[in-house]
């Protein structure tokens, strides 16, 4: 359930975010500068000396780390705006995109570089050989190796190739509408293909 926050709260869940922010090995003094605030400011917001959180700094959490503003001000239970970071990712690696329509449903339609779609289908293959091997740990060890060398002989490609994304339930269904429920009798039977009958004498 999301609620307002009172300003006591709100400081606590800043806290969390701070403290969660330092676990994945970033400084305090780190976090305050990506904000544009001295490490100084950050402790008081943190010990309560400042009570109220200026909205640079609740804005600032989201742009740099895709901290969901909502966890803050209102309790929100998750603390990152996952829709935020996919759609930074998804436009970060297509080159554009924009819709295609089927039978009054709308799909999305993209182009990207050709050798990343290759590259990540070879991510792939990769990770279903590892994970169907009795050793896990050695494969996991395999599958990271081979990752990285995918990642360092990876060239980027000029070449731009297009792609619509549909989902299987719905490709499955324009496939089975697009299978022809009567043949013509043209298309079993090539009338050209008979002798003309034979003459009585």
């Amino acid at each position: 359930m999301i609620y307002n926050l009172g300003i006591e709260e709100q400081r606590r869940q800043l806290i969390a975010v701070i403290d969660y922010l330092k676990s994945t090995g970033r400084s305090q003094k780190e976090i305050a500068i990506e904000l544009g605030v001295d490490n100084v400011y950050m402790s008081h917001l943190r010990s309560g000396t400042i009570k109220y959180i200026p909205p640079e700094v609740i804005e600032g959490l989201h742009e740099a780390y895709s901290i969901n503003p909502k966890f803050i001000t209102h309790g929100a239970s998750n603390m990152f705006d996952t829709a935020g970071l996919k759609y930074e990712n998804f436009d970060n690696f297509v080159d554009s995109w924009d819709l295609v329509e089927h039978e009054n449903k709308e799909y999305l339609h993209f182009s990207m570089d050709e050798n990343f779609y290759k590259f990540l289908i070879d991510v792939f293959n990769f990770k279903n050989a590892s994970s169907n091997s009795d050793d896990a740990i050695r494969m996991a060890e395999a599958f990271d190796k081979a990752t990285e060398s995918l990642m360092e002989n990876y060239p980027s490609s000029n070449h731009i190739k297009e792609y619509v994304l549909i989902p299987a339930d719905v490709m499955l269904d324009i496939a089975v509408d697009n299978i022809p429920k009567r043949k013509h009798l043209g298309e079993v039977v090539d009338i050209i293909d008979f002798y003309p009958p034979k003459e009585q004498h």
